[in-house]
């Protein structure tokens, strides 16, 4: 898959510099484009969906993300770490 993704020019590939057993992919300018796009129906659609939950569900809805947010912050960012 990165292969081809590299091939189109949407992603870029390279060693880590810090350590050569991993391959670091980065986005190229050409690949943030398509990301981005999608990301925007999605927002569009999830925004879509809460939309259509009664107040009273939304602001629960609004309470659960806030404690997910902060149960990821609290979360290592490095699972071996």
């Amino acid at each position: 898959m990165i292969d081809k993704l590299r091939a189109t020019g949407l992603v870029d590939r390279r060693v880590n510099p810090r350590n050569r057993r991993e391959v670091v992919l980065r986005l190229t300018a050409a690949g943030r484009h398509p990301v981005e796009k999608v990301l925007a129906r999605r927002y569009e659609e999830s925004g879509a969906i809460v939309a259509r939950l009664p107040a009273e569900e939304r602001t629960g809805l609004v309470r659960a993300l806030r404690a997910l947010s902060r149960a990821a912050d609290d979360t290592p960012a490095d699972p071996d770490g």
